[in-house]
């Protein structure tokens, strides 16, 4: 189970692993089975399974992030995190620089545990966008674990149960927002729906506790000029 859990870890963050290891396992299954199927035509063999690859990559994109999490609210643990540093490094296989964070936590039992994360959408739940904002040393976070795979956690980004899940949440607002003036600068006469949108974002940040007196009076007075 442990090792089954870890695998999918991995391949809810990096769902491109999904044919690596998928065509290999299925590719050994046609050939232990080589006898059962000697009376199928092996082209046909062939396709099931690159349709079976091509299957299991499309659910591993698309599905996967919310059954993982499914699956961690039945059969994991969620607590908090404190986050301990934060390191930049450069490698080819990350895809050039990052920034990895170290995070400190406790099982049920009370073992100081540690793991560490690079962010990546796919490492958060509910999903965000890209850039993420990186949080502070002494943060607080709200994380998912399978017990005994702790690096294959997920870190909530439910603003309510932690201080970075609230600045995931203003920095996820700013960019909506940024994309909403775009958007509706792009044309000279916006439709309604650039207007609506924008109109939303605007009303969304507002909200938040999160922008400076500066930036709220100009969204104030880009509120009255959009009514």
């Amino acid at each position: 189970m442990k090792g089954l859990v870890y695998i999918w870890s991995q391949i809810n963050l990096i769902p491109m692993m999904t044919p690596l290891l998928l065509f290999p396992v299925l590719w050994i299954l046609r050939r232990l089975l080589q006898g059962v199927l000697e009376r199928i035509n092996a082209a046909l063999v062939t396709l099931v399974i690159f349709a079976a690859v091509g299957l299991g990559t499309y659910w591993s994109i698309e599905e996967s992030p919310e059954t993982y999490v499914r699956f961690l609210k039945e059969r994991g643990l969620e607590t908090d995190a404190n986050v301990l540093a934060v390191n930049h490094g450069s490698s080819p296989l990350m895809g050039g620089e990052y920034d990895e964070v170290e995070i400190g936590y406790q099982d049920p039992e009370g073992t100081p545990l540690k793991g560490a994360y690079i962010s990546r959408s796919r490492r958060f739940f509910p999903l965000i966008q890209e850039p993420i904002l990186l949080p502070a040393v002494g943060d607080k976070l709200r994380i998912l674990f399978f017990p005994s795979v702790e690096s294959g956690f997920v870190v909530l980004t439910d603003a309510g149960k932690s201080t970075y899940g609230a600045k995931l949440e203003c920095n996820e607002a700013q960019l909506v927002l940024k994309k909403a003036e775009l958007r509706y600068r792009h044309d000279d006469s916006p439709n309604r729906s650039d207007i609506e949108f924008l109109r939303k974002s605007v009303d969304f940040i507002l909200s938040l506790d999160c922008i400076d007196l500066k930036e709220r009076d100009r969204l104030r007075e880009l509120r009255e000029r959009l009514k």
